[in-house]
């Protein structure tokens, strides 16, 4: 079911501790520069996620009680022939791990194996592994729960909400639910989406997962600015 594969990044980087993220490229604000002014976004007139485009970036943060927030940030960082190359990179007690994925378009309909052309992994110690062809199928269940946001559902008929975020305020967004029970028992989320956001397609999640509840909320995002980890 298409619509499940969203609970498998949201499971994936559940478990990501405290650590710092990678900021995107971006003039620092001077000391004495006012705050920046808060964003809104209208309602959109479809759900359809916008076109992956290299450079496009949003970074999120994830909560879960007792723990402290961690960071994870997707980002399109090339392109080859006709597919783009995207990046989950999480920041772990353990520290920082990154997959990245080269795929087709095809996959903002819902991430297939068949949509996937080559994969690279980074692992927390710093090691790194390349492979393509017959070789990505071992490792394509870790690319599914880390990049399944990729892909969206037909949430045309779906009730429809406003949310506010770090990143902004999101008027209209589409409301969807999320229930498996797969890598985590009782795995239940309620997405928020909005096709401003590149690359993933939402503004903010909450939910449970292995009977502990989370939330996640995007932070920033961009058009333009993405480096790879790699």
């Amino acid at each position: 079911m298409r619509a499940a594969r969203l609970s498998l990044v949201l499971v994936a980087i559940l478990a990501a501790g405290c650590g710092k993220a990678k900021e995107e490229p971006r003039p620092g604000p001077s000391a004495a520069a006012p705050a920046p002014e808060a964003r809104s976004f209208p309602a959109p007139a479809s759900p359809a996620p916008k076109p992956l485009a290299v450079g496009q970036w949003a970074r999120l943060r994830v909560v879960r009680p007792a723990e402290p927030p961690s960071r994870v940030t997707f980002r399109v960082t090339g392109k080859e022939d006709d597919a783009f190359w995207v990046e989950v990179e999480s920041n772990t007690p353990r520290g920082t791990s990154v997959v990245g994925a080269l795929v087709g378009e095809e996959a903002r309909k819902g991430l297939t194996r068949g949509a996937v052309r080559k994969v690279r992994i980074k692992r927390a110690d710093g090691t790194s592994v390349d492979v393509s062809g017959p070789a990505i199928d071992p490792v394509y269940p870790l690319v599914e729960e880390s990049l399944g946001a990729l892909g969206h559902p037909d949430v045309t008929e779906a009730d429809r909400a406003e949310i506010k975020v770090s990143a902004g305020t999101f008027q209209g967004c589409y409301l969807r639910s999320v229930e498996r029970a797969g890598i985590e028992a009782g795995t239940k989320t309620k997405v928020w989406t909005h096709p401003a956001v590149p690359v993933i397609a939402f503004a903010r999640a909450e939910g449970t997962a292995g009977g502990k509840s989370f939330t996640m909320e995007l932070m920033e995002m961009g058009e333009e600015g993405a480096k790879s980890a790699f």
